[in-house]
C-alpha cells in the first residue's frame, strides 16, 4: 500500500518547490476504498501550493512592513 503511494509520487514530489511544506501527499488521504487512488493527489498539491503561495507572500508583506515581525520564531527551540 505505501510503496503504491510513494511509486506513483516520487518524481512530481521531488521537484516541487513546495515539498518541504507539504501535507497534501498524506498516504492515508489519497486512498479510496482501502486502495491508492492516483486521480485524488493532483488536486490537492494544487490546492496546497496555491495555499501556501498565499501564506510566503503574505509573510514577505508583513516583513516589508514590519522586519522584525517574525524574530520571535528564531527563539524557538526544536527538540
Amino acid at each position: 500500500m505505501l510503496d503504491d503511494f510513494t511509486n506513483s509520487t516520487i518524481e512530481e514530489c521531488q521537484d516541487c518547490w513546495c515539498y518541504r511544506f507539504c501535507d497534501a501527499g498524506c498516504v492515508n488521504d489519497n486512498f479510496k476504498e482501502s486502495k491508492f487512488d492516483e486521480s485524488i493527489k493532483p488536486e490537492k498539491c494544487r490546492d496546497l501550493r496555491a495555499r501556501r503561495h498565499t501564506e510566503l507572500v503574505g509573510m514577505m508583506k508583513l516583513l516589508e512592513q514590519e522586519p522584525t515581525a517574525l524574530d520571535h520564531y528564531n527563539d524557538i527551540t526544536v527538540a
